[in-house]
């Protein structure tokens, strides 16, 4: 296994996976974003270090044309697989659990000391649990946060594992590539890391600071938000929850966006529901519809059951369902 004791050479002209280290003011405004309040409890008392959302393959047309703006994301790895296939500037990675967004550290970790998807899952393998804690050790200076860290890796290893195995495994079957099986993928997302542009933070999409920070950010610096993955957060609330709607209107959405919600339909199943940011934006506005599942009424499939996206513009007359 290779690690790299050096920044990873990018042979060629400028292009999105060679972004350039950004401005010390823009970083510290990045930084500078408000993490939300942990919460009382989590989901089911889990935590989610890998999706158990097996055909996120199904988004790919919605974001193989993508480039630039910012991502944000719940969850774990399944970003990665978005910022291979859509290019951002910058991946903001959103999480209500202090561990999922500790877990990124790890990732950053990985991405940072691997230098080809081969070595990086390697790092994720039993005999390289040695490797893994010396690069903590070097990376983390508090000695409470590198122990917290081994403990996370200790809790994720084998599911990152098994996982990173599953997406080489599955997607090259689905005639898709990913950042584990293409290394220029590979590569934008390492350089995302290096050039300070990812920000792992603990954020509540019906609180009031971590999305309203994003907002504000994007706005300060006439950013546009590209790449929204709601997951299926919003089964858990309504549109009128709190600062739900508030937060996503927040945001600026580029032209061609894509926001991106899973909608389950069995235990284990899902729907793939993608669409503009501002043809959420105008869903939410109208008032007519009180939970995401409603949605699916109004999409169409494509080719799939399961892959749907919605175009139509809400009724001129609202009606709650």
């Amino acid at each position: 296994m290779a690690l790299l004791t050096v920044p990873v050479a990018l042979a060629g002209p400028l292009d999105r996976h060679q972004l350039p280290p950004l401005p010390a003011d823009l970083r510290a405004d990045l930084m500078a974003i408000p993490a939300d309040p942990a919460p009382k409890e989590i989901i089911n008392g889990v935590h989610y270090v890998i999706s158990n959302e097996y055909r996120q393959e199904l988004f790919h047309d919605a974001l193989k044309n993508q480039r630039g703006g910012i991502h944000i994301g719940v969850g774990a790895e399944q970003n990665y697989l978005f910022a291979g296939w859509s290019q951002p500037d910058f991946l903001i990675l959103l999480d209500f659990d202090r561990f999922i967004v500790d877990l990124h550290s790890l990732y950053e970790i990985a991405f940072l000391n691997a230098a080809t998807p081969d070595d990086f899952v390697d790092l994720w393998q039993a005999k390289s649990r040695k490797t893994f804690f010396r690069l903590i050790n070097e990376s983390t200076e508090k000695r409470a946060r590198r122990a917290r860290l081994k403990r996370i890796y200790k809790h994720s290893r084998i599911f990152v594992s098994k996982r990173a195995k599953y997406i080489r495994r599955h997607y090259p079957k689905k005639g898709v590539p990913t950042f584990l099986t293409d290394p220029k993928q590979y590569a934008t997302i390492v350089r995302l890391f290096r050039t300070g542009r990812v920000l792992p933070i603990r954020g509540d999409f019906t609180a009031n600071r971590a999305m309203k920070g994003i907002a504000d950010f994007a706005k300060k610096h006439d950013l546009r938000v590209s790449t929204l993955y709601l997951s299926n957060v919003e089964y858990y609330f309504s549109f009128g929850t709190k600062h739900y709607r508030e937060n996503i209107l927040a945001q600026p959405f580029a032209e061609q966006s894509t926001v991106m919600h899973t909608i389950p339909h069995s235990s284990t199943e899902y729907y793939y529901l993608w669409h503009t940011g501002d043809n959420f934006q105008q869903w939410l506005r109208c008032h007519c519809v009180r939970k995401y599942r409603y949605l699916l009424q109004h999409s169409d499939a494509q080719g799939d059951r399961e892959k749907r996206w919605l175009t139509k513009e809400p009724p001129s007359s609202p009606k709650t369902p």
